[in-house]
C-alpha cells in the first residue's frame, strides 16, 4: 500500500482526564495497526540498541474536540 498520501487523525474530549486521553489514543492505535497491518512499519532502534517495534508509517495527528461530538 502507498501511504504518501494517507493521514490518520484522532479527535479526542478534551474534558477526559489526562491518563484516560493518552489510554483512547493507545487503544485506537493498536486497533489501527490490526485493521491496517501495512501501515505498520520497520523495527527501529535508538543509539542505545534498545528497539522500537512497528514504528507506523503514516502521520496521526491527535486533535482535542468536546464531548459534543
Amino acid at each position: 500500500m502507498n501511504f504518501e498520501n494517507e493521514k490518520c487523525v484522532m479527535v479526542i474530549d478534551e474534558n477526559l482526564p489526562l491518563g484516560i486521553i493518552a489510554n483512547t489514543a493507545e487503544v485506537m492505535g493498536v486497533t489501527l495497526g490490526k485493521i491496517m497491518p501495512d501501515s505498520v512499519g520497520m523495527d527501529v532502534y535508538n543509539k542505545s540498541g534498545y528497539g522500537h517495534f512497528g514504528i507506523i508509517e503514516i502521520p496521526i495527528s491527535i486533535l482535542k474536540g468536546g464531548s459534543a461530538l
